[in-house]
């Protein structure tokens, strides 16, 4: 069995194939025996932990990839779950279009 390092960038639904993958076998199935490193702090973490070798693959985002790359990283991304933004905005029930957040202040997250 070869060993490899996965890391998580994050836990969360859209991970969860990796996950499923560890727990029915489907690495031991073909040959890997897998570590996976949960190292949280999204997907920016996940891929310097990917370019500095400390692992050898990760579930994050694809736009840090991208950015990675962008910039001289040796990075690639070879598939994706999601083909479509996940974020949302979420208001009380006043608010109906975006032109009624116009002057009024906002949270986000990270």
């Amino acid at each position: 069995m070869e060993k490899v390092r996965v890391g998580l960038s994050s836990i969360s639904a859209t991970h969860a194939a990796l996950w499923v993958a560890e727990e029915k076998g489907l690495f031991k199935k073909y040959g890997l025996d897998p570590e996976v490193i949960v190292l949280g702090g999204g997907g920016a973490r996940g891929v310097s932990a990917l370019i500095s070798g400390d692992i050898q693959f990760v579930t994050a985002a694809g736009d840090s990839v991208i950015s990675a790359a962008l910039r001289g990283a040796d990075a690639v991304m070879i598939a994706g779950i999601l083909n479509k933004g996940v974020q949302r905005v979420m208001t009380r029930s006043e608010i109906k279009t975006p032109a009624h957040l116009i002057g009024k202040r906002v949270g986000v997250t990270r």
